[in-house]
């Protein structure tokens, strides 16, 4: 029977590697607890300092503390103005520099700003100390209303302003019996704006202009410039319409030297004749110059 004796030179190594290993492990804890505390004195200091704060706060008082000087309005920012001039807006929302910051209303503040006819929203944003910043969103002009006299308006149909002429930069929308005052939405207008929108997004006239689109009853008639094409649209089945014509150009049989084309039948691109589109448009040649 063999004896098996054990190294003692192993029975030592294995002894000091443990030794070395709970050393290792208690200074690895030793670390992690000093992080914790140290975590939690940082919280505490912090915590003491917001009681103080508060405390120091309610010793002054609310009013006191939003009337310090450091908290009053320095800067007033205004962004996005094009047409519109910003120091008539600073005027406009009635914020003075030196008025205490916290005690600017920012919800009345745009109220009074989409007051103006040719804002169509306004972002006020309060940035303590001293900055009170504006971003101004402005109503563009998408076509003029002809009636008495010309009035622009936006694709939503609020009116902007009343032009001492027509410059022949927008489409002319005819056919309305009334146009109100700048900053109302002229409702008759509405339909054929969103006609005017949906031949624009579907891609059609392309290369040519909407000169005019005549609003008449359940009915849009839209002369177009170049081809002096004159197309008739059905009212609120305009892109079904536009579908259809779209693919009678693709088909090769869209000639723009016809008079012009009706679209309110389904499946159907009906060719007009002279005499007609003269009869429906009989204001085209003045209103056109040709």
């Amino acid at each position: 029977m063999k004896i098996i004796r054990k190294n003692p030179r192993k029975v030592m190594d294995r002894s000091v590697r443990k030794k070395m290993f709970k050393r290792k492990s208690r200074n690895g804890v030793k670390t992690r607890t000093l992080i914790v505390r140290s975590w939690w004195a940082l919280r505490g200091v912090a915590a003491g300092f917001l009681i103080l704060v508060l405390l120091y706060g309610g010793y002054l008082g609310v009013e006191k503390v939003i009337a310090f000087p450091f908290l009053a309005v320095k800067v007033i920012e205004v962004k996005g103005c094009q047409e519109i001039d910003s120091n008539s807006v600073v005027l406009l929302f009635g914020v003075r520099l030196g008025e205490p910051l916290l005690r600017v209303d920012l919800k009345k503040v745009r109220d009074r700003l989409l007051t103006h006819p040719v804002i169509k929203d306004a972002f006020v944003v309060r940035e303590l100390p001293d900055t009170l910043r504006i971003t101004i969103e402005e109503r563009t002009p998408a076509a003029a209303l002809m009636g008495r006299d010309f009035a622009l308006v936006d694709i939503e149909g609020v009116v902007l302003s009343y032009p001492a002429a027509y410059t022949g930069n927008y489409p002319v929308i005819t056919g309305v019996t009334s146009i109100p005052e700048v900053g109302d939405v002229a409702l008759e207008a509405v339909p054929a704006l969103e006609a005017m929108r949906d031949m624009i997004s579907s891609g059609f006239p392309g290369k040519e202009r909407i000169s005019e689109l005549r609003v008449c009853g359940e009915r849009f008639l839209v002369s177009l410039t170049g081809s002096g094409t004159l197309l008739v649209l059905p009212r609120g089945k305009v892109p079904a319409a536009l579908a259809r014509l779209t693919q009678f150009v693709k088909s090769g049989f869209f000639d723009v030297r016809a008079p012009g084309y009706d679209l309110r039948f389904d499946g159907r691109v009906v060719a007009l004749p002279e005499r007609t589109v003269a009869s429906e448009n009989p204001g085209r040649i003045s209103l056109l110059g040709g």
